[in-house]
């Protein structure tokens, strides 16, 4: 496989970034990217991802969501007060 090289220009923060976590993985900075690139090009784009999610056919589900809104909007908050935080060693 013939490669090709890319050139981008990013702050000097972004950089150090990039190579310390291709350091700590103990792979060049040029490894690590393609790796990273490799796996952003295998998810959907959003438009591919709405394309998919418009030509699935609806799920009709045996129950009613709006109503369940509806119950859990009527349940009583839990008050915070009425749980204790624990430190120490029992945890």
């Amino acid at each position: 496989m013939t490669k090709k090289p890319i050139q981008i220009w990013v702050p000097d923060t972004l950089h150090r970034a990039l190579k310390t976590r291709a350091a700590v993985l103990k792979m060049t900075m040029s490894d690590y990217l393609e790796q990273e690139i490799e796996e952003i090009l295998g998810r959907p784009t959003l438009l591919e991802l709405r394309q998919r999610l418009h030509h699935r056919r609806p799920v009709k589900m045996p129950i009613d969501t709006a109503q369940l809104v509806r119950m859990a909007q009527r349940e009583p908050k839990p008050d915070p007060a009425d749980f204790e935080l624990t430190f120490g060693e029992d945890l």
